[in-house]
């Protein structure tokens, strides 16, 4: 609603961080449970190309 921009926008933002805290407290213990595995640095690899290549291609969806 134009009358409540500013509490919405603010709400919005809010719960995005929250999600993203929580996301963060979920995969943190994980990391440090299996950071020294021989495939550990393998499964980072193939999830940063994996992060990289959907933002290479949100962004060519929203340039075109």
């Amino acid at each position: 609603p134009k009358g409540r921009f500013l509490s919405s926008l603010v709400s919005f933002n809010v719960g995005i961080e929250i999600g993203q805290l929580i996301i963060i407290a979920l995969i943190l213990p994980l990391i440090y449970i299996f950071h020294r595995r021989t495939w550990f640095s393998v499964i980072i690899k193939v999830i940063a190309l994996a992060i990289t290549v959907t933002g290479i291609a949100w962004t060519i969806q929203r340039l075109v």
